[in-house]
């Protein structure tokens, strides 16, 4: 449940690699450490999660493979973030009524 939670917060990205060769490119990431999870299985490739920030470490493997990837989907809260940019005053409207109504129920009117 933690572990969930940390993944929302940071941010995750769900992956499809094809290429050449896919087993290889799977065996380079776990043999550097990088962290993926619930890898599946498709006809010339694979499709499995991995940590926003790890993104970043795997265009080399993808050169020297010869693989290419494709983002599927972004989850968690940056990309939320990023997606509501224009509703931020209602964000912050929202939470100033909740304070408002929690400062004014402390007196007894």
């Amino acid at each position: 449940m933690l572990l969930k939670l940390l993944r929302y917060l940071f941010g995750y990205v769900q992956i499809e690699v094809n290429g050449f060769a896919p087993e290889r490119y799977m065996n380079l990431l776990i043999k550097d450490d990088i962290v993926i999870w619930d890898v599946e299985d498709l006809e010339n490739g694979y499709r499995f999660y991995i940590g926003r920030k790890n993104l970043l470490n795997l265009k080399p493997y993808l050169q020297k493979t010869n693989m290419k990837f494709k983002i599927v989907k972004r989850i968690g809260l940056p990309y939320f973030f990023k997606r509501n940019r224009k509703r931020a005053s209602f964000g912050i409207g929202c939470l100033m009524f909740v304070v408002l109504i929690y400062i004014l129920s402390l007196f007894v009117w």
